[in-house]
């Protein structure tokens, strides 16, 4: 069995142009690792930068093909999370994300731009790929802080990252790993979405309001101990500015900043 997309023809035109247009040909890179495979769950997880290369300028037409590209190529195999709908053998951990990403995307709110999914299973094995375009000219959050933003820059990212959680909130989803290195911020000071949100694999329904804001936001300030305090207060003060009725979860967040 085996399925596999690319979400548009254009990044599926330029992967053909790279000999990469399929399953087998993606799979089988040999580039070495970004990061070294994760091995649990019964199997492993493990991702690769690369550079797609744009065609020849004799071949290209500036209007049907795109650029070059550098994207993150994620592969698994036997990675997979039990649920509901899939009670034994589980699904792969990457379709949960990009999955994820997609619902994202649908509610406007920033995050990877999706490039490719595909599955495998192969004997005994079940194998996925996960492909998403590389933020370029971003860094990560703890990143962000070691070049010693302004005051006024670090309020106006503070104020993204607030509201994009209250909006994610507001479709009662829960984030559940918002921790500073899965957000990362734009170096471009004209992007109009500064703040994109990564690591969804998690990413789920949570009905409770309370829930939501005391799992997110809690993690979010037990991993930013490097942040200002001051940050971290602007941070609870706008998004209980939308949740006027959460005064005692807001109290709670205080008193867990102030230790």
């Amino acid at each position: 069995m085996m399925f596999e997309a690319f979400t548009t023809d254009n990044f599926k035109e330029l992967f053909h142009s790279n000999q990469l247009d399929n399953f087998v040909s993606i799979w089988s890179l040999t580039t070495d690792w970004f990061e070294q495979p994760n091995r649990r769950r019964n199997g492993w997880s493990g991702v690769i930068q690369y550079h797609l290369k744009a065609k020849s300028p004799e071949e290209n037409d500036a209007k049907k093909s795109p650029s070059s590209q550098l994207v993150f190529i994620k592969r698994q195999e036997n990675h997979n999370t039990r649920s509901l709908v899939h009670p034994f053998r589980g699904e792969p951990t990457f379709f949960r994300e990009y999955k994820n990403i997609c619902k994202l995307q649908e509610l406007q709110l920033a995050t990877l731009t999706p490039v490719y999914y595909g599955e495998r299973r192969l004997k005994h094995q079940h194998q996925a790929i996960l492909i998403t375009q590389a933020l370029v000219n971003h860094v990560n959050l703890f990143d962000w802080y070691k070049q010693k933003p302004t005051e006024a820059a670090r309020q106006r990212i503070i104020q993204h990252i607030a509201e994009w959680a209250v909006q994610l909130h507001s479709h009662k989803l829960c984030h559940y790993c918002l921790y500073p290195n899965h957000i990362f911020v734009s170096l471009d000071p004209d992007d109009q979405q500064p703040v994109k949100v990564i690591d969804l694999e998690k990413l789920r329904y949570l009905p409770s309001k309370r829930w939501r804001a005391n799992k997110d936001l809690k993690c979010f300030l037990r991993h930013s101990r490097a942040l200002p305090k001051q940050d971290k207060q602007l941070f609870l003060d706008i998004y209980f500015s939308y949740y006027p009725e959460l005064q005692k979860t807001k109290q709670q967040l205080m008193d867990y900043l102030a230790h």
